[in-house]
């Protein structure tokens, strides 16, 4: 999920532009990136972080917010931050939120709800 100060953007084909408005360039069909080792994968369906910072950098702004309800291994935080973003990460599993807070270098916070 993506949040935007100011009016949302669409995100559909331009037909005159030859890209899809709202965003820096046409989204290809199709990305080139090495899968994660499995040896150092946290989450089975962990993504490499480039992926997430070419999707960012083609649908997000720097400073733009992305929330990430289903943080597996925490890639596409790291992504965001990389790129001058914010990032909201959900994760449930309690063994993957320490693996994510070592990976970027988050301190732990007492928890305020419990």
């Amino acid at each position: 999920m993506f949040f935007v100060k100011d009016r949302a953007r669409s995100l559909r084909f331009d037909k005159r532009g030859g890209k899809m408005s709202g965003t820096a360039y046409m989204l290809p069909t199709v990305y080139d990136f090495q899968p994660i080792s499995p040896k150092t994968k946290i989450h089975q369906a962990e993504k490499p972080v480039e992926l997430f910072e070419a999707i960012l950098e083609a649908i997000t702004l720097p400073g733009e917010i992305v929330i990430d309800q289903f943080a597996g291994g925490g890639n596409l935080g790291k992504a965001a931050m990389r790129k001058g973003r914010i990032a909201i990460l959900f994760e449930i599993l309690k063994e993957n939120i320490q693996k994510i807070r070592e990976k970027l270098s988050i301190p732990e916070l007492p928890l305020m709800f419990s």
